[in-house]
């Protein structure tokens, strides 16, 4: 009789357990969808951001507006999503996913990221471009965690925009044309305008060279 219970109790266990973790997966496997598609809606907007050339650019004032106006619109989402997308690492058991998830951002974000310099080029936008290289597994904190902080500080500062990327990991391989193309070898680089700062900055300094000084 004794035994019994003991065996009932254990499948119970072990039944609630499982229950637990479908539960866990399938609330992280519809989370990862809602993700990739706001993914989409990204990569379909930056295409039609890409794409307004192709339409008219010879109207130089309308065509200048409707890009900076659309380039705003995305990095000001891009940087709320970058921020539920770390959330969602720190809470997720299913690292497989998360790395999909991010996989996929990243390229999007990289096509952004050629969008903005091509139409800062055509329309003589005087916003700076700023990569900020960090390490995935946060290898590199504090240096990385603090010019992470300070650049979401300033995010609602309109002389720049950032565009972060995880330094030399696996999973994202692709992103080794950037730190190649700017000499990059250590996590928590910054480079702003093409300027490679290795160094944390204090507040005022990071602001002089963003052009933030009046935010």
């Amino acid at each position: 009789m004794g035994k019994s219970i003991y065996i009932v109790a254990l499948v119970a266990t072990i039944a609630i357990i499982l229950v637990v973790y479908f539960s866990v997966n399938f609330a992280e496997n519809a989370k990862a969808r809602e993700f990739n598609d706001q993914i989409i809606q990204f990569s379909l907007e930056n295409e039609l951001q890409s794409s307004f050339e192709d339409f008219d650019s010879n109207n130089k004032t309308v065509y200048c507006e409707v890009i900076r106006q659309g380039i705003n619109n995305l990095s000001s989402r891009a940087d709320d999503f970058e921020r539920q997308l770390a959330t969602f690492k720190e809470n997720s058991f299913n690292t497989k996913e998360f790395a999909s998830v991010k996989r996929n951002y990243l390229i999007t974000n990289m096509l952004l990221f050629r969008t903005f310099l091509r139409a800062r080029s055509f329309c003589d936008m005087n916003i700076k471009p700023v990569l900020f290289f960090y390490a995935e597994d946060r290898s590199c904190d504090p240096k990385c965690g603090i010019i992470g902080s300070q650049l979401f500080e300033l995010r609602t500062c309109s002389s720049f925009r950032a565009f972060n990327f995880p330094y030399n990991w696996p999973n994202y391989s692709f992103t080794k044309i950037l730190e190649v193309k700017y000499g990059i070898t250590s996590p928590g680089v910054l480079v702003i305008d093409g300027n490679v700062v290795d160094s944390v900055l204090n507040m005022p300094e990071l602001k002089n060279q963003l052009g933030c000084e009046g935010n």
